[in-house]
């Protein structure tokens, strides 16, 4: 019930800023299955589960007010929207996942991370790197990472990524957004194709 009344919530707010919806769900499915394949190397719970995925949901809600830094502006908004069961703890986090899913890294010396506690500000840079890699994932906003599977072997992280499609322009994207998921965990990513 919790859980309903929150996705209700947050869908309330997707649709009043106009996010592009078939985006932003894929990015959220892709982001829970990144969180059910590596949660359990992160050390992440089920209520980080539940932030990544609300965060996954907005992450481009600030597009409403400008394109241009709209990670920003998306972070401000989910910081000050109601969210059904979220307290403002647990909405300053999604922001800060949401506002780290592009550009900047999360880095402790940040304005908004600095005077947060370790323990929360790697909690934020954890579910920040599986949203970057999500996002890169969908690329060119076009769904065409249906699943993925994971082999992790050693220092590497073999993402295998279930497509019909051409992903080249995506695993560009993912060299970069991908550094942060790689500087945490010490795990190379590796990207590869596979038709189901």
């Amino acid at each position: 019930l919790f859980y309903q009344q929150t996705i209700s919530s947050v869908a309330g707010i997707m649709e009043k800023y106009r996010v592009e919806q078939a985006h932003a769900k894929h990015v959220s499915k892709l982001s829970m299955r990144l969180f059910d394949l590596f949660g359990e190397l992160l050390d992440l719970t089920q209520e980080d589960r539940l932030c990544l995925e609300v965060a996954a949901l907005l992450h481009d809600i600030g597009r409403f007010i400008c394109d241009r830094d709209h990670h920003t502006h998306s972070a401000y908004i989910i910081r000050w929207s109601e969210i059904a069961g979220l307290g403002e703890r647990e909405l300053s986090q999604v922001a800060l996942v949401a506002r780290y899913h592009r550009k900047g890294r999360p880095h402790p010396t940040n304005d908004d991370l600095e005077h947060l506690p370790s323990s929360v500000r790697m909690r934020v840079t954890k579910l920040a790197s599986l949203l970057r890699i999500a996002d890169a994932l969908d690329r060119p906003h076009d769904q065409r990472v249906r699943d993925l599977r994971v082999i992790i072997r050693d220092d590497e992280a073999e993402l295998h990524a279930i497509s019909a499609l051409d992903i080249d322009i995506i695993a560009s994207i993912l060299r970069k957004k991908g550094q942060v998921f790689e500087e945490t965990t010490g795990l190379k990513l590796i990207l590869q194709k596979v038709e189901r």
